[in-house]
């Protein structure tokens, strides 16, 4: 409560709006801990890890209210969990480096995030960049639908919500191009797709980048305490084959949602079935399963992983006697 009182007062002082500054300040900070501890050679480094655990994990708890107000349930569950995660590992590491224990998984642990967390945290805070991937991804989902001979569709202009709901183009939107100071609303920085006539009927918005998939196996892989030969090989092995599924993944749903406008199940249309739930769960499959692929690869990895459900699977064995 003192930091989150701290980072409203700051927010009053800079004139900055208060929601969107205390997010990126503390996701910022748990960022810069976590950096620190994983790449400092320094004792102290290990005792700053549970302060970045605490704030990191605050940053994704924080978009748990979103997430319900827009009834995506696996997220709701994970940014939920986020936290109470955050704290119990925090105090994990914390005590290791108390009792003089060096842990390797915990090293890489903290890299893992620091890696996949800082290019996720730039590009959305970054409008630029935010911009340019997501058209990027919207250029090749439109040609793809194009070469595949799904729809003659074209990207459209590039708009900004705002937090109360209205969208101004990118180029008439007074905030810095440079540094996101704005709250924006749910879509954030969306390109319009067109139909051939130019009727717009799909937004795609950094979610729809699969910069969350990537970032996860970037951070898994770049942390690693191996060679940068055998990282690269992990990296072109994970990055385009999320990026291509990802396009045929957004080509999918808008040829669902074109294709069968009048399906309704459930209460649900088939653009909110496709994008929510469908592609949602085909998502975690793929990542499931390049897991396993990445895990013959990379052994290290594995073992990493294991241990860190050491604790989960010492309790359920447990509770199963």
């Amino acid at each position: 409560m003192a930091v989150y009182l701290q980072v409203a007062s700051l927010a009053h002082m800079t004139g900055m709006v208060f929601p969107h500054l205390d997010t990126s300040v503390i996701g910022g900070l748990g960022l810069l801990f976590l950096g620190i501890s994983f790449h400092s050679k320094k004792d102290w480094a290990d005792y700053i890890s549970f302060p970045g655990w605490v704030l990191i994990s605050s940053y994704f708890f924080l978009g748990t209210e979103h997430y319900y107000e827009i009834k995506d349930w696996t997220l709701v569950f994970m940014s939920a969990a986020a936290l109470p995660l955050g704290i119990a590992v925090g105090i994990w590491d914390i005590r290791n480096a108390y009792n003089g224990i060096s842990e390797p998984t915990m090293l890489w642990f903290r890299g893992m995030i620091f890696w996949a967390g800082t290019p996720y945290f730039l590009v959305e805070n970054i409008p630029l960049l935010n911009k340019g991937l997501v058209l990027f991804v919207a250029y090749q989902a439109v040609f793809f639908m194009k070469w595949s001979g799904a729809g003659d569709y074209s990207v459209g202009d590039v708009y900004v919500q705002n937090a109360d709901g209205s969208s101004t183009t990118w180029n008439d939107w007074s905030g810095s191009h440079y540094w996101l100071t704005d709250s924006l609303g749910d879509a954030g920085i969306y390109a319009e797709v067109l139909t051939e006539s130019g009727i717009p009927i799909v937004n795609i918005v950094l979610g729809c980048t699969a910069l969350q998939s990537m970032i996860i196996f970037v951070g898994a892989i770049v942390a690693l305490n191996i060679g940068w030969k055998r990282k690269m090989r992990g990296l072109a092995i994970a990055i385009p084959l999320i990026h291509l599924l990802n396009i045929f993944r957004n080509a999918g749903v808008i040829w669902l949602d074109q294709s069968y406008q009048n399906w309704e199940w459930l209460g649900l249309n088939m653009f909110d079935f496709a994008h929510l739930h469908a592609a949602k769960f085909g998502s975690l499959t793929i990542m499931f399963l390049l897991s396993l692929v990445l895990f013959e690869i990379l052994p290290e990895l594995h073992k990493n992983v294991l241990k860190l459900l050491d604790p989960i699977m010492k309790i359920s064995k447990k509770n199963t006697r």
